[in-house]
């Protein structure tokens, strides 16, 4: 995926000493090495009560863990391996504040979100209700016992709980740390299951042409007419509410626009100079794919799924404010109208996560953004 940040250049040059497909000769086998690692953990969770250092883990984590851990062979290793391919994003960012700032939210997201079932305990404090944030103040009529300094009948805010709390005593910042969780856990799943379907649909269509192009472009915009949102909404009717569900239906429902960009993509490189003399020369199509093709889809493929990141997130908020998952804290939609029912006296519940949502979508809008003008340069002419 860390192509994205290279642009073309000398991997167009199948004479180049520096091959693209050599890179990712490493990858599959990884994957597919720890994808079985994965599966046997899950069937040895099935086993037992609770794992050692993992605690109880849900169906969801099953999931997660290996979506996570696609990105992390595709998208961070290759930057680990070889940092040069990530220097012109760096470059980008260094001469735009707000790139550089989206770039460390986002970073500052993925860190708190896979570490916030660790260090965050969600419990409540029936002694520490409806505290306000710190350098703000709310009545004590409001509160049941103030934490901080109570001063003409108001009560201020403490360090204790630099965000304030809820009504049943939950820690505000706890409870937007541990959001990023959920959010992550949807997006990165959701991704995961875009990006195979998208690329494959996307190859097929871009590199055979004729009626296979016209029939999958068509069965793309069938998938793209699909409301997925009344398709879960149908879905957990008929088979009841779950995350598994959830991440099943958007993976399945969201991958056109990217199939499109895939396709395009293809069509592009499918008529380049070398892919056209490796054809005069007999190579045959899965040399062509692996060397030629794939290795630069990774870019946008990558800058196309962050891109749609935002509206995961937002799907993810929205579903559960509206009460449609089973995640019953920790959410940002859930804290979000959670902090609606004291509004406005406990403005903050509703209003933080409210504003890290807001952050968080700008952020990866940018970030995605950023990645577009880097690989393609002439698009911020």
């Amino acid at each position: 995926m860390t192509d994205t940040v290279t642009g073309a250049g000398a991997d167009d040059d199948p004479s180049a000493g520096n091959d693209p497909a050599s890179r990712v000769a490493w990858k599959p086998f990884v994957l597919v090495v720890g994808l079985l690692g994965f599966a046997a953990l899950a069937w040895y969770s099935s086993n037992v009560d609770s794992l050692p250092l993992l605690g109880d883990l849900r169906r969801i984590d099953f999931l997660f863990a290996p979506s996570l851990f696609l990105f992390a062979v595709y998208g961070v290793a290759p930057v680990i391996l070889e940092p040069g391919r990530a220097r012109p994003l760096w470059n980008y960012a260094s001469r735009r504040p707000l790139v550089a700032f989206s770039l460390l939210w986002v970073a500052a997201f993925v860190v708190v979100g896979l570490l916030a079932p660790v260090f965050i305990d969600l419990s409540f404090d029936l002694d520490a209700t409806n505290q306000s944030p710190v350098f703000t103040a709310v009545s004590t009529t409001f509160t049941d016992d103030c934490v901080g300094t109570a001063v003409d009948g108001r009560c201020f805010g403490t360090w204790e709980h630099p965000l304030g709390t809820t009504g049943i005593g939950r820690d505000v910042s706890k409870l937007v740390l541990y959001g990023a969780r959920e959010a992550l856990t949807f997006a990165t799943i959701v991704a995961a299951l875009i990006v195979p379907i998208a690329t494959t649909v996307g190859v097929v269509a871009g590199y055979r042409g004729g009626w296979t192009d016209e029939i999958l472009m068509r069965i793309v915009d069938v998938q793209q007419t699909l409301p997925a949102f009344v398709i879960y909404l149908i879905a957990s009717f008929l088979y009841g509410e779950s995350e598994f569900l959830l991440v099943v239906v958007f993976g399945l429902t969201s991958w056109g626009s990217v199939a499109r960009i895939v396709r395009n993509e293809t069509l592009h490189l499918r008529a380049s100079e070398y892919v056209t003399a490796a054809l005069v020369v007999g190579a045959g199509t899965p040399h062509i794919l692996r060397r030629h093709i794939l290795p630069k889809l990774s870019g946008p493929i990558a800058t196309a799924v962050t891109r749609q990141i935002p509206m995961l997130l937002l799907v993810e908020a929205a579903l559960s404010y509206m009460d449609l998952t089973v995640v019953t804290t920790g959410s940002w939609g859930r804290t979000i109208r959670t902090g609606l029912v004291e509004f406005p006296q406990a403005w903050w519940v509703s209003t933080v996560p409210v504003v890290v949502l807001c952050v968080t979508i700008v952020a990866f809008s940018v970030l995605g953004d950023a990645l577009r003008e880097v690989a393609d340069p002439r698009l911020g002419d």
